[in-house]
C-alpha cells in the first residue's frame, strides 16, 4: 500500500530535474486542453441561477426542489451528456497526449511540445471515447444516487447503497485507465476492463494510489494554479509506475513503442 507514495515522491524527484520541460511542455499544454472540462459545470450552475431567477427562489431553494422532487430537468439530461461528449473531444486526447508524454519521458526521449502534439494525435478517438464514458457513467450513477436516496424508502436506498460503491469502484479505476490504454495499446473496451482487474487483484495497490490522488486534488485546491501547473506530470509519473509494476507483476507485455510513431 506505502509503494504508490514511493512512486509519487519519485515523480517530485523527476519534476525537479525535469522541471521546465515537463512544466511547459507536458502540463501547460495539458491544462490549455483541460479548461473546457469547466463547461458542463458552468453549463449547471448557470441553468440553475437563471431557474432560481425567473422565479424568485434561492439556489439552495432550487435545489431542495430537484432534491425532493428526484426530478432532473431535461435540459440537464440532455444538455450535459451533449457538452460531455463536446468538451471531450479536447479533454479526451489532452488526457491521453499527457499520459502519453510521460510515459516517453520514462523511456529517456525528450520531451517536446511536438511530442504532446502527436499523443493527441494519436489518441484522439480513443482519447474522446474513454474520456466521454468515463465521464458518462459518472454523470448516470449521480442521477440514479440522487433519485434512490431521496426516495424515502428503504429499499431504494439500499439501491443506493449500491450505486454509492459502483461510484467508489468509478473513484478507484480512475488512476489505471489512461496508463494502461496508453501502455498496452488497446481500445476502450479492454482498458476499461483491465482498470477493473487490476483495481478487484491489487487493493493495497489501488487504495495507495487513491489517497495520492486524494492528496494530489487537496493540493490543486489549496495551491491552485501553482498545483495545476506542476502536479499533472507528477501524479501521471505515479499512475504509469504503479500500472508498470502490475503489468510485470501479471507478466502482460507492453506496446513499447508506447505511441511513439504519430
Amino acid at each position: 500500500m506505502t509503494r504508490p507514495f514511493r512512486f509519487f515522491w519519485w515523480g517530485l524527484g523527476q519534476l525537479y530535474y525535469d522541471l521546465l520541460p515537463l512544466t511547459l511542455k507536458v502540463n501547460l499544454p495539458w491544462l490549455i486542453t483541460a479548461v473546457v472540462l469547466l463547461a458542463p459545470l458552468l453549463f449547471v450552475a448557470g441553468y440553475l441561477l437563471t431557474i432560481a431567477q425567473a422565479n424568485a427562489m434561492t439556489l439552495t431553494e432550487v435545489l431542495d426542489q430537484i432534491i425532493t422532487g428526484r426530478t432532473v430537468p431535461p435540459q440537464l439530461l440532455l444538455g450535459v451528456p451533449i457538452l460531455i461528449l463536446i468538451v471531450m473531444l479536447i479533454a479526451g486526447p489532452g488526457t491521453a497526449a499527457l499520459y502519453h508524454s510521460v510515459y516517453r519521458f520514462m523511456e529517456l526521449e525528450p520531451v517536446t511540445l511536438g511530442l504532446f502534439l502527436r499523443g493527441f494525435k494519436k489518441y484522439f478517438v480513443r482519447g474522446w471515447l474513454l474520456g466521454s464514458i468515463d465521464l458518462l457513467i459518472l454523470f448516470i450513477l449521480l442521477i440514479t444516487f440522487m433519485f434512490y436516496w431521496f426516495s424515502g424508502e428503504i429499499f431504494l436506498q439500499v439501491l443506493a447503497v449500491i450505486v454509492l460503491y459502483m461510484l467508489i469502484f468509478w473513484a478507484l479505476i480512475q488512476p489505471y485507465l489512461y496508463a494502461l490504454m496508453i501502455r498496452l495499446d488497446t481500445g476502450v473496451y479492454h482498458t476499461l476492463r483491465n482498470a477493473a482487474v487490476l483495481v478487484l487483484g491489487n487493493p493495497g495497490m489501488t487504495f495507495g494510489l487513491g489517497v495520492v490522488s486524494l492528496i494530489s486534488l487537496l493540493g490543486i485546491g489549496l495551491l491552485s494554479l501553482l498545483a495545476l501547473l506542476l502536479g499533472p506530470s507528477v501524479v501521471v509519473l505515479t499512475c504509469h509506475r504503479a500500472v508498470q509494476e502490475l503489468l510485470s507483476k501479471y507478466d502482460v507485455p507492453e506496446d513499447l513503442d508506447g505511441g511513439s510513431k504519430p
